[in-house]
């Protein structure tokens, strides 16, 4: 689907500068995702959006951006069993 390579991707890169953001700008990026999965669909405004990303096998942004803060904060860690000595 080319909304996930050349749309979702972009919005993914960026998703940790706007973690922060007001909800008023995270919805407008849902609004794009949910006119890009009607636009590959062919499905009408009334779908369910839930729906649709079952259809377009996507995973609703919030739920994308708290991954990829997880990731980030998951990576920025030692790993386990290892000390701060051991680490210098």
């Amino acid at each position: 689907m080319l909304y996930k390579s050349l749309i979702l991707s972009k919005i993914d890169y960026g998703s940790t500068l706007y973690q922060s953001a007001s909800q008023t700008h995270l919805k407008k990026l849902d609004i794009i995702q949910n006119a890009a999965m009607r636009i590959a669909t062919g499905a009408y405004r009334s779908t369910n959006t839930r729906a649709l990303e079952v259809e377009c096998v996507v995973t609703p942004l919030s739920y994308r951006r708290e991954e990829k803060h997880a990731q980030i904060l998951d990576s920025s860690k030692p790993p386990m069993g290892t000390n701060y000595r051991q680490m210098n």
